[in-house]
């Protein structure tokens, strides 16, 4: 074979090429390999050949896998890179001969490499495509691990429906009675369910997450989950948990040498120590894992951290270093095509040129995180965009688009469950918009409803969960609602001061301390819109025949009024239901012809229609 492959390359058939601390590696032209998978299939020895190809791949996969967190995973992570083109050929060959076991198998095992390179929508193609195989629907723990794979990495681009897939890789985990592959796929489904916004739940998934892995005993997975469980006590504002779960998990990265799992959960410290007011430490953490992630030279993790590092500097004033770091970020995300991060990036650098008053290049940064906010489904991303957008209108002199802007924040806020500063930041800039139209009461009981927003100690554990967003939740990466940039701060401050001035101590603080208790529907309800009395009820058929009928806009009946006014104020079909003393599937039936007649699909559309044509 040696003295075959000698002279091919003295032949010049087959190249050679040097790589940097890896074995040397041949190829070969693109014709010379044409013409010789044509002899192959001549010869009828193609089948074996992608066969033996194929399952040389599977094995250097499976290999790989377990190297990949540990002390050698930068060593692995470039011997799989530079198999990325066998690792496809290998993968398309068994997927196109429906060889189930073999291409979930592959797939399984590359998910991870996917994962923490950032190849998340290449990577969810693959395990689709393996996953609908007929031969791939037996309920083994390679169907788990892959269907739990897939829904991390469509997790990861951001869509939206992954349930399903951690529900089924649950299911199959607990038949066999797999608890480290139950752990795991608790954890995805825990992120799923709170990206859908049902958090309790979630909750509960994810500590019986936590519990398995202690009881499986494996350092990585434990140090993986507990990194999960400091993110969902930070999303309940449980600061001090969620830090020692983080701390914890960082001692196992450092004990087993997983750089990257370092990094991560170090990203994760750094904001929760923010968040309780541990400025200095998390400075010092922030600039420890971006000299980490420098060294890891790996698009995702760097990205990250380039933008923790870039919020840190905002918060002690030094911007000219933010925005180098910032632009940094900007560019290897545009590299990967990171959506979320491109716009969570360009959300950032946004809000740093309006508060240094460059309206222009404010307005192109923000309307591109808009775009791929609304794009990739993170409301809570998309309501923050539309506050700083609503905030540019202002200060370019249209209130009326300011306020049209802010007001379907503050109804996507709401709707979608990721309160914190998106809700409280549409107010903020609803109330300077008012202020701006010497409406100075109505601008000091906006800035009252958006304080609770700022404050999450001040709400109830529901309305404080969806203050905060769970790991690889929605784009932005904002610290603290309560912790604003110097700029910010600033702003804010001059805004509410110059309200108080306005009014006086005394109708400033009754006004505020009115705010306060409305909720963003009545805010909303309140901010010059004006009330119409309710919907009257069918006259009897005894009634004066010159009686004229309550019109409404649309052609809605009275009863649809009533329906959609309720829905406005925030209640689900159920609360509507009990309300009007009907049944939740009329009220579905209600909404579907609601929807139709005034052209909306969701309830934060319907109600923004309701507040514009003075329904509510």
């Amino acid at each position: 074979m040696l003295e075959r492959v000698a002279s091919l390359l003295d032949k010049s058939l087959l190249q050679q090429s040097e790589q940097e601390e890896l074995e040397p590696r041949l190829s070969m032209l693109e014709t010379v390999r044409e013409y010789g998978l044509e002899a192959l299939r001549e010869s009828g020895e193609a089948e074996a050949s992608h066969r033996a190809h194929a399952l040389y791949y599977l094995a250097l996969a499976e290999e790989a896998e377990p190297h990949l967190k540990g002390a050698q995973q930068m060593i692995w992570w470039k011997r799989v890179e530079r198999e990325q083109e066998n690792l496809r050929a290998a993968l398309s060959w068994l997927i196109e001969q429906e060889e189930g076991e073999l291409a979930l198998r592959l797939s399984a095992a590359l998910w991870w490499f996917w994962d923490i390179r950032g190849y998340w929508s290449e990577g969810g193609r693959w395990l689709e495509a393996a996953l609908g195989l007929p031969q791939a629907q037996a309920r083994t723990a390679w169907r788990a691990k892959a269907l739990h794979g897939a829904g991390m990495l469509a997790y990861r681009a951001g869509h939206r429906a992954t349930r399903s897939w951690f529900e089924e890789s649950v299911a199959i985990s607990r038949e066999l009675a797999d608890k480290r592959g139950l752990a795991e796929a608790l954890d995805g489904l825990a992120h799923s369910m709170a990206r859908q916004n049902d958090v309790i739940a979630g909750r509960r998934v994810q500590e019986e997450s936590l519990a398995l892995a202690r009881e499986v005993r494996d350092p990585w997975l434990l140090a993986s989950i507990l990194r999960s469980w400091g993110n969902c006590m930070g999303f309940f504002g449980d600061f001090k948990r969620a830090r020692l779960s983080l701390e914890e998990s960082v001692t196992l990265s450092r004990e087993i040498k997983d750089q990257e799992g370092l990094s991560n959960t170090l990203n994760d410290l750094v904001s929760t120590m923010m968040f309780a007011g541990q400025a200095t430490q998390a400075a010092a953490l922030a600039e420890e894992n971006l000299a980490l992630a420098r060294e890891l030279d790996n698009g995702p993790d760097l990205t990250i951290a380039l933008h923790e590092a870039a919020v840190i500097q905002l918060f002690q004033g030094d911007t000219q270093r933010a925005v180098a770091l910032l632009e940094e970020s900007l560019a290897l995300a545009r590299e990967r095509g990171d959506k979320n991060r491109i716009a969570g990036t360009q959300f950032t650098l946004g809000s740093l040129a309006l508060y240094r008053g460059e309206l222009v290049p404010a307005e192109a940064c923000v309307q591109e995180a808009l775009a791929l906010s609304r794009e990739q489904h993170h409301e809570g991303s998309t309501a923050r965009a539309l506050a700083l957008l609503g905030e540019i209108r202002r200060r370019q002199g249209d209130l009326a688009q300011a306020r049209a802007v802010c007001t379907e924040g503050v109804l996507l806020a709401k709707e979608s469950g990721w309160g914190g500063d998106s809700m409280a930041w549409n107010l903020i800039v609803l109330a300077k918009v008012a202020a701006d139209e010497g409406q100075s009461e109505q601008a000091a009981r906006l800035f009252g409803a958006a304080e609770p927003w700022l404050h999450p100690d001040m709400m109830d554990p529901l309305e404080r969960a969806g203050s905060f967003t769970m790991s690889y939740g929605p784009t932005f990466v904002r610290l603290h609602p309560d912790m604003m940039d110097p700029l910010e701060r600033a702003d804010y401050e001059h805004a509410v001061e110059g309200v108080r001035a306005r009014l006086g101590e005394k109708a400033f603080a009754e006004a505020w301390a009115r705010g306060r208790t409305l909720t963003p529907e009545q805010a909303l309800a309140a901010n010059g819109q004006g009330t119409i009395p309710a919907p009257t009820p069918t006259e009897p058929s005894s009634a004066s025949p010159t009686t004229s009928p309550v019109s409404y806009p649309a052609g809605l009946t009275a009863r649809e009024v009533e329906v959609l006014r309720l829905v406005a104020q925030g209640m689900t079909n159920e609360q509507v239901a009990e309300q009007l003393v009907i049944s939740p599937r009329t009220v579905n039936t209600h909404l579907t012809s609601i929807y139709g007649k005034i052209g909306v699909t969701t309830r934060s559309a319907a109600t923004r229609y309701a507040v514009e044509h003075h329904l509510v």
